[in-house]
């Protein structure tokens, strides 16, 4: 059978964050293969290329927000696929859409991709969700390690794979040639200085507060540095607070989350991004800063690095540790010859994680399901 039609049940377009990024890119590049792409998502998401989006109301309160949606989406899924007829149903996030596809009445297969955060929340407060997530056909990870925790949770190894998200790498190679004082200057950041860059939400797995001792350790030694966190989050006003105590404000800023387009710029104008998660199911933004010619610094939780060669493509380190965080931002600041040399190197694995690549993997598992034996799925 062929695959003609796609419903995705997603976050989406236009937030910047990992989920909306990886749904948006696969959406948009299926619609463009001809496939009838048609996605259900919250009231705030827009349409990104060829495909349509529902836009679905919700409560605007943190625990609300999800059970409303969750209610409409499968609401809306059952009747889009009773009136409309759908070949596959893909969900993002496993305890709000994954839920949502798994009470709706659907006769379509249903793909559920998982993308880190639901995984944790399945192994703790909401893992009674399990047996009723067990109704889908097939199971999608960002990366491997992720696969090896939804194996463990009881989800049939069988019908588990690996798909991770992954770059424009065209579009931002070309940024990469951008000099950092251009980028620079096109997001509002000091021409001159030197910039340390923690590009995330600001929320407690993804650890930003360890970048203030490990900094306070720098600041003597490296003149005309700065820490810039770019994101929003409920650890604003203590990054604020610590890095005064700490008498490091005045060399910490924080900007706000930028749209998506900006991204490429902000990550181009850092002379180093550090990623110190002490959670993270893959690295989007890891690969994109490889991509523009940034070097990176990542927690060895993040399930990129098992990717990475430690010191040839970014440095690895224990997001625990403050020396061990200051130590590698010391040694990419003070040394241009060892930045370029992961940058150069770095480059061969964002070539290897493109968006193509990650659509080609969905249209292949989609037609899979559907049954065309001459298409194989590595599981």
């Amino acid at each position: 059978m062929l695959l003609s039609s796609v419903l995705l049940v997603a976050p989406y377009n236009p937030t910047p964050a990992g989920v909306e990024v990886y749904a948006t890119e696969v959406a948009t590049r299926l619609a463009r293969t001809g496939v009838r792409v048609e996605v259900i998502s919250y009231l705030e998401s827009k349409k990104a290329g060829m495909e349509t989006v529902y836009r679905m109301p919700t409560v605007s309160l943190p625990l609300l927000r999800g059970l409303t949606f969750t209610a409409s989406a499968s609401a809306a899924a059952s009747i889009l696929s009773l009136l409309r007829g759908v070949d596959v149903v893909n969900a993002h996030y496993a305890v709000t859409s994954g839920v949502a596809v798994s009470l709706a009445k659907l006769r379509a297969p249903k793909v559920l991709t998982f993308h880190g955060s639901d995984v944790a929340l399945l192994k703790g407060v909401m893992r009674p969700l399990v047996p009723l997530l067990l109704s889908c056909t097939f199971y999608v990870a960002v990366s491997r390690r992720l696969a090896c925790e939804l194996a463990a949770l009881g989800f049939p190894r069988e019908r588990i794979t690996v798909i991770p998200g992954g770059v424009d790498f065209k579009g931002l190679s070309s940024i990469a040639k951008i000099p950092r004082e251009e980028a620079r200057r096109a997001v509002g950041l000091p021409v001159h200085a030197r910039i340390i860059l923690f590009m995330a939400p600001l929320i407690p797995y993804k650890n930003p507060l360890v970048l203030l001792p490990a900094f306070k350790k720098l600041v003597r030694s490296l003149q005309d540095t700065y820490l810039v966190y770019c994101g929003r989050g409920p650890l604003a006003r203590e990054i604020l607070k610590e890095a005064s105590g700490l008498k490091v404000g005045s060399r910490v800023a924080l900007i706000p989350e930028v749209s998506r387009d900006k991204v490429p710029y902000v990550l181009r104008s850092a002379d180093v991004l550090v990623v110190p998660s002490t959670r993270e199911a893959w690295g989007l933004t890891v690969l994109e800063a490889m991509a523009v010619g940034t070097p990176v610094i990542v927690s060895r939780f993040a399930g990129v690095s098992d990717v990475l060669v430690n010191w040839r493509h970014a440095i690895v380190v224990n997001p625990h540790s403050c020396l061990e965080l200051a130590n590698a931002i010391k040694a990419i600041l003070e040394d241009p010859s060892l930045a370029e040399y992961i940058v150069k190197r770095a480059i061969s694995i964002a070539r290897k994680f493109t968006w193509e690549l990650t659509a080609k993997r969905y249209l292949r598992l989609f037609t899979h399901i559907l049954g065309d034996a001459s298409e194989k799925v590595q599981v």
